[in-house]
């Protein structure tokens, strides 16, 4: 994640400097898309394995190791095509729908621990 947000800096602060380069600004973007897809394949691990672990654990309902699953493996499928997500391919929708379960499943887990007395 830091690479993606040191690029993200990077582009910034070049623009901001005034009469940027074209060639130059594509490029660091580039190198953001590119970034952005590889870390899509860490978050699918992530989600997979805690939704599973926390189904397993009756900390959430069954469903979430569903959900986590297909959520993971819609990530993972974007992160896989990252050089296509480098051209802007629409299968950055897939990496949406899994993100959006990403974000589900944090709120869901966020909750229950709330809610717990212990």
């Amino acid at each position: 994640y830091s690479m993606l947000v040191a690029t993200d800096v990077a582009l910034s602060a070049y623009v901001h400097r005034g009469a940027a380069d074209p060639g130059v600004v594509g490029a660091l973007w580039v190198t953001h898309n590119a970034v952005f897809g590889v870390l899509l394949v860490g978050i699918a691990v992530a989600l997979a394995g805690l939704s599973a672990s926390a189904a397993a654990a009756g900390f959430l309902a069954r469903r979430w190791q569903v959900a986590g699953t297909l959520g993971g493996l819609a990530l993972a499928a974007a992160g896989a095509a990252a050089p296509a997500l480098v051209d802007g391919s629409r299968i950055i929708g897939l990496g949406l729908v899994g993100f959006l379960t990403w974000l589900a499943f944090v709120a869901a887990c966020s909750i229950t621990m709330l809610r717990r007395p212990d």
